[in-house]
């Protein structure tokens, strides 16, 4: 743990320590959704929606395809551009 992260759970120690009982509770059940990364049912704010690995990986693998097909068509459009310059030179 860094310094700076260790400053934080002081703090968090240190405010858990000035709240009531059932706050403390509230707090914990907090602190285990957001280890679970489930939605807090509490909260004030929507949940992010929590991105399997799997379809990340899935999209990445998409992406890659599609960035290699992109920069073999980029080459080919190149390629004919030189050889058109090439036999515009040559007359």
């Amino acid at each position: 743990m860094t310094n700076q992260m260790e400053i934080v759970v002081r703090a968090i120690v240190s405010e858990l320590e000035h709240l009531p009982d059932e706050k403390i509770v509230e707090v914990l059940d907090f602190a285990r959704f957001l280890r679970t990364n489930l939605p807090y049912p509490h909260s004030k704010y929507p949940a992010q929606q929590v991105l399997d690995e799997t379809r990340a990986a899935q999209l990445y693998a998409e992406a890659a395809s599609d960035d290699l097909e992109l920069a073999e068509s980029g080459l080919r459009d190149y390629s004919a551009a030189l050889e058109d310059e090439d036999a515009d030179a040559k007359g």
